[in-house]
């Protein structure tokens, strides 16, 4: 009995040890090993009052911020260079900015959001608040906080940025007004935040001098001016009915109209959302390599222009020789099936 006993004892003791010895410890398990720990951004993140330092990689990438009046009161740049990410806010002559809430994720899941999903700009780790108002808020956040390396990453790795404020005009006609910079919706129409993709840009090597001229530039449309009685300026003008994204060609140095007699130098995109009683429209126009904008002017209405003259329109000028440019407008009421009218203008520079 004795024997049958410790027989069973040295079993049990055995496929014990056996047990164990199976086990793997979660030391040795590579993917919890390199996962890298989370960063403070708030930390390490510099927020000054300012503009984004000159010496960058590749360009500054703008989107507007437009008011629930949808009206425009500023506008987010978006560059880095080799070792920061540069996020400013920066408010038109007329209005002030109270407050900024910056989000810049990897991935859209990593945004604070509430209870329904939608983003919370309150719960954001980036922010800045001035009561007083000023021209402009700028963050300069490391790269390698945001575990990015220009040299392997540059061109690849796209990065999500939401930017919200809070502005009021100088002249204290009007209450604080919330807004966020212009760019891919959230959701519709639950929530009007907007997101932006900011891809990250490396230095390259100065191309040989080439001939650079400024010649206006209009996105193609299915109407031009002069066959609508508008104007007998060159350019056109569309007509849209229905909700999805649609692209055209941004030529410029054309003749009669004739898009084949001039240079395509980038492409418009159109992001249409419809509902019954509201509609978003965002226009993106994105310059092919070589070419840059000074100004751009874009037209969105229910009706057709009245004008040909992108000044008159949403227009911004001195722009320095940007790449990328985003607006949004919003509609509330009867929507319908009521069409909306798109123009689209910019002072195109390059090698024409």
């Amino acid at each position: 009995m004795r024997s049958t006993l410790l027989l069973l004892s040295l079993v049990v003791l055995g496929l014990g040890l056996f047990l164990v010895g199976c086990q793997n410890p979660v030391e040795s398990d590579p993917a919890t090993v390199d996962e890298l720990p989370p960063v403070d951004l708030a930390a390490v993140t510099q927020i000054y009052e300012g503009v984004i330092p000159p010496f960058i990689c590749g360009d500054e990438v703008i989107s507007t911020m437009m008011t629930g009046k949808n009206r425009r009161s500023g506008a987010i740049k978006i560059a880095n260079d080799n070792d920061f990410l540069y996020v400013a806010f920066e408010a038109d002559p007329e209005y002030d900015i109270i407050s900024s809430h910056l989000a810049v994720v990897r991935s859209l899941r990593d945004v604070p959001k509430g209870s329904e999903g939608e983003p919370v700009p309150g719960k954001f780790v980036l922010k800045r608040l001035n009561n007083k108002g000023t021209l402009s808020h700028t963050y300069k956040i490391p790269l390698a906080a945001l575990y990015v390396d220009v040299g392997r990453d540059c061109g690849n790795t796209r990065l999500f940025v939401l930017g919200h404020a809070v502005v009021k005009r100088k002249d204290n006609t009007e209450d604080e007004e919330a807004v966020w910079a212009s760019g891919k919706r959230w959701v519709f129409p639950a929530s009007w935040a907007s997101y932006q993709f900011y891809k990250i840009q490396c230095s390259e090597t100065a191309p040989p001098p080439q001939e650079i001229t400024c010649q206006p530039s209009w996105a193609f449309g299915n109407q031009t001016f002069i066959e609508a009685g508008i104007s007998a300026d060159l350019g056109w003008f569309e007509s849209y009915t229905q909700s999805g994204t649609v692209t055209r060609d941004i030529i410029g140095a054309f003749e009669n109209n004739d898009p084949a007699t001039g240079t395509v130098v980038g492409v418009m995109t159109v992001d249409m959302v419809r509902g019954p009683t509201s509609a978003s429209i965002t226009i993106t126009l994105e310059m092919n390599d070589n070419f840059s904008m000074n100004s751009v002017g874009t037209f969105f209405n229910v009706l057709p222009p009245r004008t040909s003259d992108p000044t008159q329109w949403n227009y911004l000028g001195n722009l320095g020789g940007v790449k990328t440019y985003t607006t949004t407008y919003s509609l509330t009421g009867a929507v319908g099936s009521m069409p909306f009218y798109i123009s689209a203008y910019t002072e195109a520079c390059g090698p024409f």
